[in-house]
């Protein structure tokens, strides 16, 4: 799992005139010189550097994660917020493909990302049918 990266406030600046540069010159190509060598990044590529730059430029936090990233289970209750029991209890729950590596439990963060995704979609339809039983008992007044 990789490490979360905090910017400084030297890579907020360099990031903020990074993003106003490229915002002033729309259509054009991202090339990084590096040592007097060019790279033409492709457009999904600045897209998605252009992504990192504009989260560093407001100073959040970032994490870049390849999506096969095998996580134990204690990386992925980490990144969920969950404890460990709680999480292996959701694994089963749900059904989240997990290997092995010897007796140790590992999963995706794809498949992580996914469980979180569904974690979402359930607890925001149990708002609505909250909602929906407030309306029905009369404590909840809709607004037309």
């Amino acid at each position: 799992m990789s490490k979360i990266f905090r910017p400084s406030s030297r890579d907020i600046k360099v990031s903020s005139m990074i993003v106003e540069a490229v915002l002033e010159n729309p259509g054009e190509k991202l090339v990084l010189i590096i040592d007097g060598r060019e790279f033409k990044l492709s457009n999904q590529m600045a897209r998605e550097f252009m992504r990192l730059l504009t989260e560093v430029s407001k100073g959040n936090s970032v994490s870049i994660e390849a999506l096969d990233t095998l996580m134990t289970t204690q990386e992925a209750a980490d990144y969920l917020g969950y404890s460990r029991p709680t999480l292996i209890k959701l694994v089963d729950e749900y059904k989240v493909p997990i290997s092995t590596v010897g007796k140790h439990r590992r999963v995706t963060f794809h498949e992580v990302q996914k469980l979180q995704n569904k974690i979402q979609a359930r607890q925001q339809q149990a708002i609505r049918d909250l909602q929906k039983l407030e309306v029905e008992l009369g404590l909840l007044e809709l607004e037309e």
